[in-house]
């Protein structure tokens, strides 16, 4: 799928958080996801914070433009799929 998305950065939420190791090698890195933005994509689906952690991941997508694109996605579903 072929789509683009625009980000006006003067309407985000900023905040910075570290990058951490997760394992000895560095083969993979974790960081925090504010508790705000759960609460607020649970609200959406008008479930709980408890049951959108075990329905919902995390999808990461990158390519040549500064930075990454991170959305919610139902476990198993995904665009590309």
């Amino acid at each position: 799928m072929n789509k683009t998305v625009t980000i006006k950065l003067d309407d985000t939420y900023y905040q910075a958080y570290k990058i951490r190791k997760v394992n000895t090698k560095g083969q993979s890195m974790e960081t925090t996801v504010p508790i705000a933005i759960i609460q607020r994509q649970a609200n959406k689906e008008k479930i709980s914070v408890e049951e959108f952690l075990q329905k919902f991941k995390l999808e990461w997508r990158y390519n040549g433009f500064e930075g990454i694109f991170v959305r919610f996605v139902k476990d198993g579903e995904t665009e590309t799929q």
